[in-house]
This record gives structure tokens, C-alpha cells and sequence, in this order.
């Protein structure tokens, strides 16, 4: 049984139709997941710079 052209527009369209369903459902992860890990990893980061910014100056007064 051969395929007719009609036929593999709806294949095609299908297939088009899970991928894009598949890059949406990725695209939702990485907006909600992946995103507020890197804000939580960027706020870490920025606390422990801070930190460091503190210790520094409490030396360089123990220093004096």
C-alpha cells in the first residue's frame, strides 16, 4: 500500500504537532524550574560575595 501525497501532509502534520507540543512543554520547564534555580544560585552567589566583601574589611581593620 503506497502512501498518497494527502497522506503524508497529515504524517508531516503530526509529527510537526508533537514537536512543537515538545518544545512548549521544555520551553515551561526552563521558564519555571530552570530559571528560579539560577535566580537561587545568582542570590547565593551574591550573599556569599557580600560575605567575603564583610570579612575583608574586618581584616583590613585588624590589620591597622
Amino acid at each position: 500500500m503506497m502512501l498518497t501525497k494527502e497522506d503524508l501532509q497529515a504524517i508531516s502534520e503530526l509529527i510537526n504537532g508533537a514537536v512543537s507540543a515538545s518544545e512548549n512543554r521544555i520551553m515551561a520547564y526552563i521558564e519555571s524550574d530552570v530559571k528560579k534555580e539560577i535566580r537561587q544560585i545568582a542570590d547565593g552567589h551574591k550573599q556569599l560575595a557580600e560575605k567575603m566583601d564583610r570579612m575583608e574589611q574586618k581584616i583590613d581593620k585588624i590589620q591597622d
